[in-house]
């Protein structure tokens, strides 16, 4: 116990005997620091300009010329009139030189039985340089009742060609039609640049035998004709 005290004591002497120094320590000043501005303002970027990429020339634009077509239309001269309108192929722009001739025999089918009777169409055609390419043929009727179809031709590209072809037509009639039936076959020719070239015939039903003296009838018939 009195040990304890003695430590205890000699502790406290011993503390009460350190003295501070005489020259006091000098303070370290702490650096200031600049603070921070409230609000940040980001410097933007140098606004980058795209350079365009080179234009391109298009190609020049292809003109399609448009194909020309044309109506043609043959007036058979008879009474009743018969008028057909017929769309050919379009004709090229070169000067046409085609010449055409066409006939048919016999021009008059007797008697009207209503049978089916062969007549014969022959014709011929010429053209220049570019040459011929093919016939092609039509029949009207002008009771729009029989128009058989002909086939066509192929021609030559050479000078001069001739063609001959059958078909066979209703002898037959309107006991009504003073003036007889009227079958007109046409021919047109083409040639190689497209250009066209026509000519008819005609095929007559006659209500009689009674037909006009050659000469007096538009359509080529008439008695004593071929």
């Amino acid at each position: 116990m009195h040990f304890r005290l003695i430590l205890i004591l000699t502790i406290i002497m011993g503390l009460t005997a350190c003295t501070l120094p005489a020259t006091p320590i000098a303070a370290t000043a702490i650096p200031s620091y600049t603070p921070l501005p409230a609000t940040l303002t980001d410097t933007p970027l140098p606004t980058e300009t795209p350079t365009p990429l080179p234009t391109e020339t298009p190609n020049p634009t292809d003109t399609a010329t448009p194909t020309a077509s044309f109506t043609a239309t043959w007036t058979v001269t008879h009474t009743p009139t018969s008028t057909r309108t017929m769309t050919p192929t379009p004709t090229s722009t070169v000067p046409s030189l085609i010449q055409v001739e066409s006939w048919a025999f016999p021009s008059v089918l007797w008697p009207p039985t209503g049978r089916l009777l062969p007549v014969l169409l022959l014709g011929r055609a010429s053209a220049g340089s570019g040459g011929l390419s093919r016939a092609e043929f039509e029949v009207v009727d002008e009771y729009n009742e029989w128009e058989p179809a002909i086939p066509p031709v192929k021609l030559d590209r050479k000078g001069r060609n001739e063609w001959l072809r059958i078909v066979l037509l209703r002898a037959s009639r309107r006991g009504s039609d003073r003036d007889g039936r009227l079958y007109t076959i046409f021919t047109r020719v083409y040639d190689r640049a497209g250009n066209s070239a026509s000519d008819s015939a005609a095929v007559v039903i006659p209500h009689d035998l009674s037909l006009p003296p050659c000469g007096t009838r538009s359509d080529g018939v008439c008695a004593g004709g071929g």
